[in-house]
């Protein structure tokens, strides 16, 4: 999977080998600090790096990343809001049922033309 993303990163040319840092060491960057969560100092020291390149490139990473996010990301339709795979697994379909809720709830909230019921708010 790794590979995989890097071949698609590179393809779309968003990320290249450069002098001192490849393309590998580039995204193995960028997922130890997304994956850990650690310091950039410990970075540093784990890949031989300054803190301004190692920020550099994680930061170069999630621009690219996030350039993909039309191509790979799509958002529910109406009718299906919760993918079938996950609306049959009783294991992931609890997590999203209850966000599901959450959103027509706040759907019918601002469908809701009644004024506030709270005096303090100065309707007149």
């Amino acid at each position: 999977m790794f590979l995989k993303l890097r071949g698609i990163l590179v393809e779309r040319e968003l990320i290249r080998d450069c002098r001192y840092v490849t393309t590998i060491e580039q995204l193995a960057m960028f997922l130890y600090a997304m994956g850990h969560g650690v310091a950039t100092g410990a970075m540093c020291e784990h890949f031989q790096h300054s803190s301004e390149t190692i920020n550099y490139y994680v930061n170069h990473i999630i621009k690219a990343i996030a350039s993909l996010r039309f191509t790979y990301i799509v958002l529910p339709s109406g009718t299906d809001p919760v993918h079938p795979r996950i609306h049959h697994d009783d294991h992931f379909y609890p997590y999203f049922k209850d966000y599901y809720f959450n959103l027509r709830q706040m759907d019918n909230d601002e469908d809701d033309d009644d004024p506030p019921d709270d005096p303090h708010l100065g309707v007149n």
